[in-house]
């Protein structure tokens, strides 16, 4: 917890999209995050899931993707 903490204190902006956990929570943090980035930096392996309806969102929105 410590290092978490650190971690927060450490960054530009610290966003909470919910104070708790809900069906959609993680594809609301992604949209949040599409919506307020020029670029996408995606770990992809290819298959459906979360990552690649975050990617999908991005090309909808003319966010520039890199892929890993």
């Amino acid at each position: 917890q410590v290092k978490y903490h650190a971690i927060l204190q450490k960054a530009d902006l610290v966003k909470y999209t919910s104070h708790q956990y809900y069906n959609g929570c993680l594809q609301t943090r992604n949209v949040f995050m599409v919506d307020h980035s020029a670029r996408l930096v995606a770990v992809y392996n290819g298959e459906p899931g979360g990552t690649r309806n975050t990617i999908e969102y991005a090309k909808r929105k003319g966010v520039e993707i890199r892929l890993l």
